[in-house]
């Protein structure tokens, strides 16, 4: 496997207060632009450890459902 994007940190914040859930979305793409079907995504709370992951689809997007917190991104993909 090769690392796509070996670290990011994010942060889902909610709108309002009362939200209690946040949704990360986007796609992941090579170099040279071009979409990178089937790569896991894998989110991660540092202060919980709570993990979520899924695969990209053929156009290289993901959507993921996240509690509202800060976590640790991490891509990787066949080579």
């Amino acid at each position: 496997m090769r690392n796509i994007l070996p670290l990011a940190l994010v942060v889902c914040a909610a709108a309002a207060a009362q939200d209690t859930s946040a949704v990360l979305e986007g796609r992941v793409t090579d170099a040279s632009g071009g979409v990178i079907a089937g790569a896991t995504v894998r989110a991660a709370a540092r202060a919980t450890g709570y993990t979520r992951q899924q695969n990209t689809t053929a156009a290289g997007d993901y959507h993921l459902a996240l509690p509202v917190g800060e976590y640790e991104l991490r891509v990787s993909a066949p080579n």
